[in-house]
């Protein structure tokens, strides 16, 4: 099993630039020292809520 981070890394080695919102019971600056450079479109604090969720996807949707 992967989670979301290793399963980003791969995303990106292949060349995918499929937006991502990434979760985490970690903080966002956490994250991004694991994620190596590599781009996400979204962070969701757990635990989250209903509005953080739709800030979250309205934050990669606007990025279209």
């Amino acid at each position: 099993n992967k989670d979301g981070v290793e399963t980003l890394h791969e995303l990106r080695a292949a060349g995918n630039e499929t937006r991502v919102a990434l979760s985490s019971g970690y903080t966002e600056l956490e994250v991004k020292k694991r994620i190596n450079g590599d781009r996400f479109d979204a962070f969701i604090q757990k635990p989250y809520t209903r509005e953080s969720i739709l800030a979250a996807i309205k934050q990669v949707l606007e990025q279209a």
